[in-house]
Parts: structure tokens; C-alpha cells; sequence
């Protein structure tokens, strides 16, 4: 997890995921209670890339097998899970701060001894 800022807290989302906006909502809230709170590095995880025209949005005509426009786009999405993969994320949400990660929807108390504990 070495490739991330140091004085960051690196954020591996995707827009849909329902423990992602938990994850989000606590770690807002440890940011606003905290002293001295890091920035906020996010980076996308997006679970439904290959659905997605130019534009960014979700196409719904897009069947959910694998047909060729998937095919087309699947050595990019595998270089992104593999990048994230690398960096130790298995799953979303994870928060890495300082070469540590905490995985899923954490209460803002484990954020503080996430970001505190690395200091």
C-alpha cells in the first residue's frame, strides 16, 4: 500500500454501493470531530464500468454478459482491479491511510484509529 500519499486518506468507492455512502457518511463525521483530519484522496472503484458509455452513464440496454463491448473494455478495467489489488483494497469501501487499510462500512471510531494509530 506504499503507493499512496502519506498524509492522505485514500478512498477506494463506487457510487452505487450502499456500504460505500455508510463508509462515506462515518468518515465524514470522524472528519469533522477530528483535530487535525487528513485530505481526501478518492479514488473510483467502479463495479459497473462496463455499462458505461463515453459519458459516464449507465446504460440499461447493455446486457449484463459479457458481449464484445465488454471484451473491448475489459483489459482497462483489469489493470484498474489490479492496481487497486496491489494496494491490498479486495473490497469497497476500503480507506487506506499510511500503508494501513480498513475494509467495509467502519464506525468513525476506527477511522481515528486508523488515521491517529499511524501518526
Amino acid at each position: 500500500m506504499s503507493q499512496h500519499a502519506t498524509d492522505a486518506l485514500v478512498v477506494y468507492s463506487d457510487y452505487v454501493c450502499p456500504f460505500c455512502y455508510l463508509g462515506k457518511a462515518a468518515m465524514e463525521r470522524y472528519r469533522e470531530e477530528a483535530a487535525d483530519p487528513p485530505e481526501v484522496e478518492w479514488r473510483f472503484y467502479d463495479l459497473r464500468g462496463y455499462k458505461r458509455d463515453e459519458s459516464g452513464e449507465i446504460r440499461e440496454d447493455v446486457d449484463d454478459g459479457k458481449d464484445d463491448d465488454y471484451f473491448a473494455q475489459e483489459s482497462e478495467l483489469r489493470e484498474r482491479f489490479e492496481r487497486a489489488q496491489q494496494a491490498g483494497v479486495s473490497g469497497i469501501p476500503t480507506f487506506v491511510y499510511e500503508g494501513h487499510a480498513a475494509r467495509g462500512a467502519i464506525p468513525p471510531e476506527q477511522f481515528e484509529r486508523l488515521v491517529d494509530g499511524s501518526r
